[in-house]
């Protein structure tokens, strides 16, 4: 299982692909950090119910390493939230950053986890743009209404 977040003794660090990806993003200026953040949670999300799911069907227990993982992930993906409530970006950098994003998750030259990271973000990013378009709307947006994160907060809810 990949690791994007690492914990160690109550300190929070990244893997140098959520750096790369941040550094990517920065058409979202001031939200680029948070995005990748969010997004590297949203992979490590996925890859914790990947092997939630493959456990049970083995018949075999959900172990401590996996939930204490999963409890560090949901804590740094609930804070990026809140963060991401009181950022605003303007949905014109939201597109640019969207179409970087697209363009990096086919370039051969990025890591797997990077990939994995770019691939992530699509829907994350793409969500809210296509509602805005439909309500014809413009300007600025909290980072938080402008991602597409609410599939993940409920799965952090479930566990």
């Amino acid at each position: 299982m990949r690791e994007l977040v690492h914990f160690d003794n109550g300190e929070v660090t990244f893997s140098t692909a959520v750096v790369r990806v941040a550094n990517a993003l920065s058409p979202l200026a001031a939200a680029r950090d948070t995005v990748a953040i969010i997004g590297a949670c949203v992979v490590e999300i996925n890859q914790i119910d990947v092997e939630r799911r493959r456990l049970q069907a083995q018949g075999q227990a959900f172990t401590t390493y996996l939930a204490q993982r999963q409890r560090e992930v949901a804590s740094v993906f609930l804070t990026q939230q809140r963060i991401a409530s009181n950022v605003e970006i303007d949905r014109a950098q939201i597109r640019e950053a969207l179409a970087l994003v697209v363009k990096q998750s086919t370039d051969s030259y990025i890591s797997e986890d990077e990939r994995l990271m770019f691939l992530g973000l699509i829907p994350v990013l793409s969500g809210q743009l296509v509602e805005a378009a439909r309500q014809d709307r413009e300007g600025l947006v909290q980072v938080i209404e402008a991602l597409r994160i609410g599939r993940y907060t409920k799965a952090i809810e479930r566990w």
